[in-house]
């Protein structure tokens, strides 16, 4: 098989632009890496457009998100797609339309295959990465010495960015020796660690840390208290005036609790509509998720499921009480 760098050289070469997505309300795996690729695709001299569903992409700003992204339209279509961070179809939204008006598909990503495989020309899935940053720097990082100061730094900016997110600053349990040395290295190209931790982290305002405790204040414990589950409302986030990507990491704040060996997030979408985040070190929460034709890795995943609140809740807290049992027989 040819490698990334080649697969990208051989499609993108000779077309006037090549979309770029990753999965609905993208993370800062998904984003970021779009914004690396596409910076080291115009270095190249080809035009290169992420397109985004609906939300709120203010968290970028220091990265120039939303400047550097357009929303998609039912008229858009491109030769060549690259898929970034997914490898469903179903995930990405009405952005799906994009993989049948394209001659060509490209697929990079780190986790396990998920429901309604995308055909595609080139597909590149490595689950033993920790995010598609690592998978992107790996593959393109000969080419950084022959890009300006400005493009070099930038692009370490978004890789850092997509390892921190998917490390959630290093401290998740996929935090290794290999990622540390990356992160390093992306370092000497320029960037200041610090800064882009708290640009992604840290700069909050009150009304949203206000809206976290009440989210927290939902905390509650199932299976012999091994289970903590927390949820959101879209009545929560109207109450304090904030966009549903103000709970992108709500996870992050209930890990490493003593004695818990899972965690259930349930966000309210839409009415009656949840994206729920499973994380767990010992069950195998991707196989959950794929059930409802969700996916990720075997140590955190997500779904979005329909139903009232107390339905889903219930069925999730089943399914990942039954996962832990099974693993630990």
């Amino acid at each position: 098989m040819i490698s990334i760098r080649q697969a990208v050289d051989k499609y993108t070469a000779g077309v006037d632009s090549v979309g770029i997505v990753s999965h609905v309300s993208p993370d800062g795996d998904g984003f970021a890496s779009s914004l690396a690729l596409q910076e080291i695709l115009r270095a190249k001299g080809i035009n290169a457009e992420i397109i985004v569903d609906a939300g709120d992409f203010s968290r970028y700003d220091y990265l120039e998100g939303s400047q550097r992204s357009i929303f998609y339209d039912p008229q858009m279509g491109y030769r060549t797609l690259i898929i970034l961070d997914c490898n469903s179809a179903s995930r990405l939204g009405e952005r799906r339309e994009l993989i049948h008006r394209a001659q060509h598909v490209l697929v990079i990503d780190h986790h396990e295959h998920e429901n309604g495989i995308i055909p595609n020309v080139y597909q590149h899935i490595s689950t033993a990465e920790v995010c598609v940053g690592t998978i992107l720097y790996k593959a393109f990082q000969r080419d950084f010495k022959n890009l300006n100061e400005k493009s070099r730094k930038y692009i370490a900016e978004c890789l850092y960015t997509s390892i921190i997110n998917d490390t959630n600053n290093f401290t998740n349990i996929n935090t290794n020796r290999e990622v540390l040395r990356i992160a390093s290295e992306l370092c000497h190209l320029g960037l200041d660690p610090v800064w882009i931790h708290n640009s992604y982290f840290s700069d909050y305002e009150p009304q949203k840390l206000k809206l976290i405790t009440e989210v927290l204040s939902t905390l509650d414990q199932h299976h012999q208290n091994r289970i903590v589950t927390i949820y959101s409302t879209l009545q929560m986030l109207n109450r304090y005036a904030q966009p549903i990507e103000a709970l992108d990491d709500m996870t992050k704040w209930v890990q490493g609790l003593k004695g818990v060996d899972a965690i259930i997030y349930l966000k309210e979408m839409e009415p009656k509509v949840f994206k729920v985040s499973l994380r767990s070190p010992l069950a195998d929460v991707n196989r959950i998720a794929v059930a409802y034709g969700g996916g990720g890795h075997k140590s955190a995943s997500g779904l979005t499921i329909r139903g009232d609140q107390s339905y889903v809740m219930e069925l999730m807290v089943k399914e990942m009480a039954d996962a832990l049992d099974r693993c630990c027989r």
